[in-house]
């Protein structure tokens, strides 16, 4: 180091940009004990993904600035003292960077080279759904490599993956507050960090695990997420405050976090032409060309991205880590894209007195459990532009009420923003006292007699920062209002959920013409139904809402399956990927027939719900009553959303089990697709010479194309069209000419359909176009589907056909199968083998996908019920196997029912969580999907969602269908 000049802190890196620019990673150099860090990377470049083909080994899959950080958080080593320097590390990267998929690798190694015995490691997400991918992620390496198959044990009901030479075991985690118990974790990741800072008593959690840090044994913690879809707030903002510090030379000398942080300087942030320019893109994505798709995330944010402004917003947060400070478009409130630039730094009260030449004052004075607010308004005198000074309250009960939004209050109360008093009176007196300086400065309009205050806002004004908000939109929205800072109304103003009640909707009666006026006025907003239910003739869709229910046709339904949780993430195993396959079966045009059939007891039957028909007859059997299909039931909300989404929003055509003397089990959609013979799924050929084809363009064409053949061979030549199909049925579409047409004919797996078929115009029934149907034989999975031209003896020497599209008459059928009463082992005897009982089998070869939700009665002690749980899970795999045996193509699909509130001894042999993990044993062995509707209930108050502490209510069905629906979306 030259005379003169400073060493930097340790871990700081003043060219980080620069890094960025030169293709490098971000960090500061570490000093490293190289014969671990080639241990570390020899065992880390060993894994294979498990979820992309040919499961790729690290070694050339994994990015080499990920590298960079696995040896400085492993290996990392003081050259004098050799201890380690890297305590914590700090990784902020945008989405689709296998960031998920790495810390799970980076779990397996530090797992390898932990030598302690008997120790803890966690490896911990923000919810199920990301822990359970973090699980999966980590045991499908170790499953495809037989040497860690012997190192590691894996224990799928714990989450948990044990060293067997150490003892020392790595427990992935939901976050929460209990997940550290006893035994302080020698290594702790936290993935998705950003989404802990919504959480109340993240802090607190952060603090027991870093307990392990002071002690002898110390504890490392990786920190890994993308940038926040929101303003950053708690746990999050104090962390990337302290790593950005640190990485400027601005966190003390000997910092023990390490930041790599993938993200443009603030000033490139703030300058959207910047990072809109798609060729900076590359900068902040490590895995550009790898786990990125450059193609396909241009299409993303085209297509997605660009949609609003908020979208844009939220699309720029996760994939370039833009780190967003005000909402936009959505939900936020209008004016919130004008309040960053109207901040006026350190803006005092006092400042805003002398300042100004009249002021206003308003009040929204909350309650016990919100927050209050004292806003002053003034005009400057020079320039008459507007000031704002905000002072807000919250008392103690407030942080127990709110816990979502805990954190950010403490980042208010620590800027000065919010003040936590210990009583209302406490707060009126600190209120009183501000009223009572301005009236002294004598800038209140009574006080001062300045004529001129705006009718906007008058004095004495109550302002709320809801509908009654819209005078400050307009003043914000023309530059002409200045805060210090806009902290407090920032946080006001992002998803703000508004009240029904401000738009004057009736509770009784009809509710139409108050929701139209409404939706006039405002749109993409959250409004909260306040619990209510309302009556209209068609559902409103021009907000979001919440909280309620609407009543259509006679059927009252929970915004909680409307919109309410779209983006919910969904509770589900995903073993064997038949849930994919049935999102994209269900929008193939090429699967012409798709047969669903929802196996079940009295849960998915639908009982106890208000619109149910009779439930007698009933002997647990094929014959008994089945519930109608204008109920809210999960099994008929999932119906409704796959007719909309997939049958363009028709109605469907019911009908019922045949055995059945009641009901409407069976809900049949239809929608007619015409697939122009282009792209991957045809093949098109030429077999000879003088034979041609093109292909014209027209809108006047029924999807736009034509396609030609023209033989000109005499016969010697001839064209093909192949694809293939499931189902029963196919059209063809094509212009029919008054001479000089091919014929064809068409072929199902090698053997001609039919004879030979005319194109020319007037004979076989054709007219000038065309829509000839093709029944096949039977269903038929993947029908390899050939229409070939035949040369017309007498047609001329040149011939053609003028093909228009193949068309599918899509059929998707689904058919209620629960049973009341049942368990595994009665519905099997009684649904799926003759039994005696003559009432047909619940499936047969032309199903596609199969749902199976059974096991809530196999908790029972009826005397048909007397067997063990392991018994119990014997039937369920007889049951599963014989599924199979009838429905040899179908895909199933396991389910786990609610939790209830009646439940485990003495009324029962065991629990439903008994009952959930047998089923996930199941559903494991034979590599099949889980739904598991088990976990939403458990993390909420399920009585509220039950109506007779078992059966789902309203609410339950609703919190199911739209578990189920989230699975399919992907969710």
């Amino acid at each position: 180091m030259p005379d003169g000049i400073e060493p930097l802190p340790r871990f700081a890196c003043p060219d980080w940009w620069e890094k960025l620019q030169r293709g490098e990673t971000p960090m500061a150099d570490v000093p490293l004990n190289q014969e671990k860090a080639a241990k570390v990377l020899a065992f880390f470049n060993r894994l294979r993904l498990p979820d992309v083909a040919g499961n790729p080994p690290l070694a050339t899959a994994c990015g080499d600035w990920f590298k960079d950080l696995l040896v400085a958080f492993l290996a990392s080593e003081d050259p004098e003292t050799h201890r380690d320097l890297v305590w914590e590390l700090l990784c902020a990267v945008p989405k689709k960077n296998s960031k998920s998929t790495y810390a799970a690798a980076l779990g397996l190694t530090a797992l390898y080279m932990e030598d302690a015995p008997n120790r803890q490691m966690l490896l911990v997400g923000p919810s199920q759904n990301i822990s359970e991918r973090l699980f999966g992620q980590a045991t499908g390496m170790i499953d495809l490599d037989p040497i860690l198959v012997d190192i590691f044990k894996v224990q799928t009901h714990l989450k948990t993956i044990t060293r067997r030479k150490t003892g020392t075991a790595l427990d992935v985690k939901t976050f929460d507050t209990s997940i550290v118990t006893g035994e302080i974790p020698v290594l702790t990741i936290l993935d998705e960090l950003h989404e802990l800072g919504k959480k109340a008593k993240a802090a607190k959690v952060m603090q027991q695990i870093r307990g392990g840090g002071i002690t002898k044994q110390r504890g490392k913690v990786l920190m890994i997420t993308t940038q926040s879809d929101e303003t950053p707030a708690g746990i999050w903002k104090t962390e990337l405050d302290k790593a950005r510090a640190i990485r400027d030379g601005k966190g003390g000398k000997s910092p023990i976090m390490l930041p790599v942080l993938y993200e443009f300087p603030e000033v490139l942030q703030r300058d959207k032409s910047y990072w809109r320019d798609k060729k900076n893109w590359p900068l902040v994505l490590p895995n550009y060309g790898l786990s990125i798709d450059e193609q396909a995330l241009e299409d993303d944010y085209d297509n997605n991205g660009k949609v609003s402004k908020e979208a844009e917003q939220i699309w720029a947060s996760q994939h370039l880590n833009i780190e967003i400070g005000v909402g936009l478009g959505g939900s936020a409130w209008s004016g919130a894209m004008h309040w960053e630039e109207a901040v006026c730094d350190g803006l005092t009260l006092d400042e805003l007195l002398d300042q100004s030449e009249v002021c206003t004052i308003g009040v929204d004075w909350g309650g016990a459990d919100d927050l209050a607010a004292l806003a002053v308004l003034g005009r400057r005198k020079v320039d008459k532009v507007w000031l704002l000074w905000v002072r807000a309250w919250a008392r103690p009960s407030v942080f127990e009420q709110r816990p979502k939004i805990a954190p950010q209050l403490r980042d208010f109360e620590a800027d000065g923003d919010l003040k936590v008093v210990a009583t209302g009176e406490e707060q009126a007196a600190e209120a009183a006292a501000i009223c009572a300086r301005i009236w002294a400065a004598g800038k209140l309009p009574e006080a001062s007699g300045t004529p001129g205050t705006p009718s906007s806002v008058t004095a004495g004004t109550i302002v709320r920062i809801k509908e009654e908000g819209l005078s400050f939109e307009v003043l914000a929205s023309g530059g002409e209002i200045l805060t210090p800072g806009g902290v407090r109304l920032r946080a006001v103003t992002t998803g703000l959920v508004r009240q029904v009640e401000a738009y004057n909707v009736p509770a009784s009666g009809n509710a139409d013409a108050a929701f139209t006026r409404m939706e006039a006025r405002v749109s993409g907003q959250v409004i909260d139904l306040g619990g209510r239910t309302y009556q209209v003739a068609a559902l409103p869709a021009g907000n979001k809402y919440v909280n309620g229910f609407f009543t259509v046709g006679g059927l009252t339904r929970s915004t909680l399956v409307l919109g309410e949780m779209d983006d919910a993430p969904a509770a589900v195993w995903r073993f064997g990927r038949q849930i994919a396959q049935l999102a994209r079966a269900l929008g193939d045009p090429f699967r012409q027939y798709l047969k669903i059939s929802l196996l079940g007891d009295s849960i998915t039957w639908g009982q106890t719900l208000p619109e149910n028909g009779a439930d007698a007859p009933r002997d647990a059997t094929g014959s008994d009553a089945r519930n109608l299909y204008n109920t809210a039931s999960w099994a008929n909300e999932l119906k409704r959303w796959i007719g909309k989404q997939y049958a363009n929003g028709a109605a469907p055509v019911l009908s019922n089990w045949p055995a059945s003397p009641s009901g409407e089990s069976i809900a049949t959609f239809s929608r007619t697709d015409g697939v122009f013979p282009a792209g991957p799924k045809f093949t098109v050929t030429i077999t000879g010479g003088s034979f041609t084809q093109q292909t014209l363009y027209n809108a006047a064409y029924p999807y736009g194309a034509q396609h030609r053949f023209t033989d000109g061979s005499g016969g010697t030549s001839s064209g093909k069209y192949a694809f293939k199909m499931t189902g029963k049925e196919f059209t063809f579409c094509f212009a029919a000419l008054a001479s000089g047409c091919l014929d064809y004919t068409v072929w199902v797996n090698g053997v001609q359909l039919g004879g030979v078929y005319s194109t020319t115009l007037g004979e076989d029934g054709n007219t000038a176009l065309t829509r000839r149907h093709h029944a096949l034989a039977a269903y038929t999975v993947d029908a390899n589907i050939e229409i070939r031209t035949v040369n017309n003896a007498g047609a001329g020497a040149t011939q053609s056909l003028y093909t228009y599209a193949i068309e599918f008459r899509r059929q998707i059928v689904i058919s209620n199968q629960g049973i009341n009463g049942t368990s595994f082992m009665t519905y099997r005897n009684n649904m799926l083998t003759s039994g005696g009982h003559g009432d047909g089998l619940a499936v047969d070869a032309e199903d596609g996908f199969i749902f199976i939700q059974l096991g809530t009665n196999d908790r029972g002690k009826r005397p048909d019920l007397s067997y063990t749980l392991s018994e119990a899970r014997g039937h369920a795999q007889a049951l599963i196997d014989t599924v199979k045996t009838l429905s040899p193509t179908a895909k199933l699909i396991m389910m786990c029912a609610n939790r209830p509130t009646l439940d485990g001894p003495p009324d029962f042999k065991c629990t439903m969580g008994d009952i959930r993990q047998m089923l996930l044993e199941a559903a494991q062995d034979n590599t099949l999907d889980l739904i598991d509707n088990f976990a939403p209930f458990a993390r909420l108050d399920a009585g509220k969602y039950l109506a007779d502490g078992l059966h789902p209510n309203r609410l339950g069905h609703a919190l199911m269908a739209r578990n189920v629906i989230n699975a399919i979306r992907g969710m």
